[in-house]
């Protein structure tokens, strides 16, 4: 949070963040702070175990995936289900996250 209010504009405040306007938050977050285009997706964060439920990720590559450096594609039948993190072309940017 303290990044996000290090980046917030002048005269923006984090009590502006109400609870109905939680929508336009995330779209503030996207436009004011991340300066994110409105079409990409959000980077979805999977436990090791679970990532070759939802995404098309062979399980001698997980290590690849603990860095976000490559796409895999969502599985079809949970892409409806994970609108926010799937690209239009039915990627995504996973994270794979591993115990230590």
């Amino acid at each position: 949070m303290a990044e996000a209010v290090q980046k917030l504009p002048p005269g923006y405040s984090v009590i502006r963040l109400e609870r109905d306007a939680l929508v336009g938050a995330v779209a503030d977050l996207n436009d004011i702070i991340k300066q994110r285009e409105e079409f990409r997706p959000f980077a979805p964060a999977v436990v090791a175990e679970e990532a070759a439920t939802y995404f098309d990720i062979a399980d001698r590559w997980l290590p690849t995936f603990r860095h976000m450096l490559v796409t895999a594609q969502v599985r079809a039948e949970y892409r409806s289900a994970l609108p926010a993190v799937t690209h239009v072309d039915g990627s995504a940017r996973v994270q794979v996250v591993v115990p230590e």
